[in-house]
């Protein structure tokens, strides 16, 4: 039993004792659960082992473990509780088992490291402040079993490039994608009814939006949803939704509608396939697109969004050589897009 744990019944209730800065610990097999804050400000811990046999994770138990720069969870684990990882500036990487439906309150507020996070298909919300002012997160992929998104959930995670709410969220909580300044490209699913107040609030890289939904989601209009994106952008939505758009109490407040021929189809979608290869890539990559019915431009964005190169691919010569030879390394966003297509790949220059 490592020194400073204490156990009783099978459950690891608190870290007692002085840790030494660079401190590993594995916890003993059999442990059923780690009570509420139970590693709480171990600044020193960098590394822990969890035994298969713990099936959950208290409130606060890691929260503010600073020197910790990564977790895997096990398949054991049903349940993470509210603030776990708060504070863990030196998370680098976490893996969210299967096991787990939902990702509470303020589970990993402030872990400015934390680059990309897998979320299982299991999760069904992703809950208030979920991932607040994790501002190093560059990738983040919300499954389809997700139904909300709640209240600051992504805010200030400046790093993000994208944003794609899928089909099954019904409700985007008030703040959820707030000052989300590196986002490009915004694209909102079919069930969306709701969106709270400064949900997008200075989204200002957004270079367009697509809204999958046939009538226009309801809009805070005291504390309005969009503050600070440019109303000139881009909106592709479904074509047969254009006046409803238009007329809607707030968004009419946009003035570039285009209309999105496939938006009520996604399965037309699958028609137009793209590969960017090899990524990660040390300067030159490959594009290729499939199933292309017209020329298309290819903007290549850099890491605070702007546009650092134009293309242009057509039907007939459906590859294009991307060279980022001279330009520093990161994450850059690749866009594709004409009349039937408008798509964001992320490439990663090493």
């Amino acid at each position: 039993m490592p020194d400073g744990l204490v156990y009783i019944n099978n459950v690891l209730y608190k870290y007692k004792g002085i840790m030494p800065i660079n401190t590993s610990i594995s916890i003993q097999a059999g442990t059923i659960s780690i009570s509420p804050e139970a590693f709480y400000n171990c600044s020193g811990l960098i590394s822990v082992v969890i035994p298969n046999s713990v099936t959950s994770i208290g409130e606060g138990a890691f929260r503010y473990c600073q020197g910790l720069t990564s977790i895997t969870i096990p398949n054991s684990v049903t349940s993470i509780g509210d603030e776990a990882f708060r504070g863990c500036i030196g998370l680098t990487s976490v893996v969210i088992p299967n096991s787990v439906t939902s990702i509470g309150y303020s589970v990993f507020w402030d872990c400015k490291e934390l680059t990309s996070i897998n979320i299982p298909n299991t999760i069904t919300s992703i809950s208030n402040n979920a991932f607040f002012n994790c501002s190093g997160l560059t990738s983040v992929v919300i499954p389809n079993s997700v139904t909300s998104i709640g209240s600051c959930a992504f805010y200030n995670c400046i790093g993000l490039t994208s944003i794609n709410i899928p089909n099954s969220v019904t409700s985007i909580g008030n703040k959820a994608f707030f000052s989300c300044t590196g986002a490009i490209t915004l694209t909102i699913g079919n069930s969306v009814t709701s969106i709270g107040e400064y949900a997008f609030y200075n989204c200002s890289g957004l270079t367009s939006i697509t809204i999958k939904a046939i009538n226009p989601p309801s809009i805070s209009i005291s504390f309005n949803s969009f503050v600070c994106v440019n109303n000139t952008i881009p909106i592709y939505i479904p074509c047969n939704s254009l006046s409803l758009y238009q007329q809607a109490e707030y968004w009419s407040y946009f003035s570039n509608y285009k209309c999105d021929p496939i938006g009520l189809d996604d399965e037309l979608k699958l028609s137009t396939s793209t590969k960017l290869y090899p990524n990660p890539t040390n300067n030159k990559s490959k594009l290729e697109v499939e199933g292309l019915k017209s020329e298309a431009d290819v903007l290549v964005y850099d890491m605070v969004g702007r546009i650092i190169q134009r293309h242009k691919i057509n039907k007939g010569n459906n590859e294009l050589d991307i060279d980022l030879s001279g330009y520093p390394k990161g994450v850059y966003s690749i866009r594709i897009m004409n009349d039937s297509i408008n798509q964001t790949k992320k490439l990663i220059v090493q």
